[in-house]
C-alpha cells in the first residue's frame, strides 16, 4: 500500500511551524474561558464577568484602531515579525496579576 504524502509537512521547519501555530490557536481561544474562570473564582458575580469582557473588548477596539494606523506607517518586513511578539506579551498580560493575586477586583 503506497504511504500518503503530507505535502509541505514533510518539510521538519514546516511541522515545527504548524505545531506551534496550532498550539498558539489553541491557547488563543482558551484565554477567554481561563479569564472567565478567573473573575468567577475571584468575585462569583456574573456581571462583574461582564464588565471584565466588555473592558477586555472596548481595550481591544482602541488597540486594534491605532495598531492599524501605525502598521500603515512600518516596513513590511518588520510589520510581519513584530505582531507575533507584541500578542505574546498582551495576552500575558492580564494573566501575570491574576497568578500573583494583584488583581484588584471587587471583593
Amino acid at each position: 500500500m503506497p504511504r500518503a504524502s503530507l505535502g509541505a509537512l514533510e518539510e521538519h521547519e514546516f511541522r515545527l511551524l504548524f505545531l506551534g501555530r496550532a498550539v498558539s490557536a489553541v491557547g488563543d481561544q482558551l484565554a477567554p474561558l481561563a479569564l472567565a474562570f478567573a473573575v468567577l473564582e475571584a468575585t462569583g458575580s456574573a456581571s462583574d464577568l461582564g464588565f471584565v469582557f466588555a473592558a477586555r473588548e472596548v481595550a481591544s477596539i482602541a488597540v486594534l484602531l491605532a495598531a492599524g494606523v501605525w502598521a500603515d506607517r512600518m516596513r513590511l518586513e518588520r510589520l510581519m515579525i513584530d505582531p507575533s511578539n507584541t500578542s505574546k506579551k498582551a495576552k500575558a498580560s492580564p494573566v501575570s496579576p491574576m497568578r500573583m493575586r494583584w488583581a484588584l477586583l471587587p471583593a
